[in-house]
Formats: C-alpha cells, sequence, structure tokens
C-alpha cells in the first residue's frame, strides 16, 4: 500500500482540521497495489473499521469509489485509488480504519493495509432540546415577534416541548405550559418579547 489519508481535513479559513466531530463527514482516500489478471485489477481495495478491537470489514451505502491509479508498461502492477465517505456517529470513539489488498476473509490477517487514526471529539448528546415556543391566548395563536394586548389584564400562555436522548438511547421529554398575566398593560398595550 502506498497511502491513506482524510482528503476533506481543510478548515474553512485555512490550516487543517486536527479533531473530528459528530455528524463531520470524512473523506478517506488509500492508493495501493492490487491483484490484477492481464492489467485489469482482479480485487478491490477493502476499507476495514476497528470495532472492539479488532478490524471488521466496513459496510457503506455507498460502495468505495474504485479507479485506475498507475499501471506498469508490462501490465504486472496495478495501483488503485479508492476514495469512501464516512459520517462520524456518536458511537465512533478511537475511531481507526485499515485499507487492504491481497486480503483473505479477515481483515488484516493477510494482504498488505495501512492504517489510519481519526482523532474524534464526542460532544455529549444529553443535552436539552427545545421545539419552537408557542404563544397563544387559549384563542388563538399569537405572533411572538409583537403581542398587542388589549384590556387591563390578559391572560397569554407560553407552551413548549423540550426532550433530551441519553446514552443509553432513552428519551425524556418535558412539557412546559406557563401561563403569563400582565396587569400593568393598561398603560403599555405592546409587550416586545425581547424586552
Amino acid at each position: 500500500m502506498l497511502n491513506i489519508s482524510i482528503v476533506n481535513q481543510r478548515l474553512p479559513f485555512g490550516g487543517n482540521k486536527t479533531m473530528f466531530e459528530i455528524d463531520d463527514v470524512l473523506q478517506l482516500q488509500c492508493t495501493g497495489e492490487v491483484e490484477n489478471i492481464n492489467a485489469i485489477s482482479s480485487q478491490d481495495i477493502r476499507w476495514c473499521k476497528k470495532e472492539n478491537g479488532k478490524f471488521k470489514v466496513l459496510l457503506l451505502q455507498d460502495p468505495p469509489r474504485a479507479s485506475l491509479f498507475e499501471r506498469s508498461k508490462d501490465g504486472c502492477r496495478v495501483v488503485q485509488k479508492s476514495v469512501i465517505f464516512y459520517r462520524i456517529s456518536e458511537n465512533d470513539t478511537n475511531l481507526e480504519f485499515m485499507c487492504e489488498s491481497r486480503y483473505g476473509p479477515v481483515c488484516g490477517a493477510q494482504g498488505i493495509n495501512l492504517t489510519l487514526s481519526v482523532p474524534t471529539i464526542l460532544k455529549s448528546t444529553d443535552k436539552w432540546q427545545m421545539s419552537p415556543i408557542l404563544v397563544h391566548d387559549k384563542r388563538s395563536m399569537i405572533n411572538p415577534a409583537r403581542l398587542e394586548l388589549d384590556g387591563s389584564a390578559r391572560t397569554i400562555i407560553l407552551e413548549c416541548t423540550a426532550s433530551i436522548r441519553s446514552k443509553d438511547s432513552s428519551v425524556a421529554v418535558a412539557y412546559f405550559n406557563l401561563s403569563v398575566i400582565r396587569s400593568f398593560l393598561m398603560k403599555n398595550p405592546t409587550l416586545n418579547m425581547q424586552d
């Protein structure tokens, strides 16, 4: 094998990204010599990922994009380039990939291979996520940007649903219903929600 690399590790304002986060999409590239028959590759480069301390064949939604990189004049040596796209998930701690050629049934047991470690920062997913706040007065929805309140006192209701998904995949949901009574609105009938 010649090399394995992360292709799209550039940051928008220059420099290389050194740590990757959940939902980052990696473009991984591997270049190496492959088995061939009559100067045509007979076995493409295979990708594996380390899981529970062992490399296993990486199952991808889209198959690797394999292309001819180099061929010797006599056709005895064929070098292939293989590209995959991989989205980092919340389970990807100590992320490590292997690309290999001339392989057997088990990743890394025979043939030629290269490995690549991908440093990840896995932010906690145990954060409350809020739905939009609904504002109404039991009869109709109210535009939350500006509330026009008539009368000396009026009850408005702010409703919101929040949820959290913990690491064990359970979901907790909280429902908030806050009734706000404003009796001072006779002097100021327009309430700006940003105040």
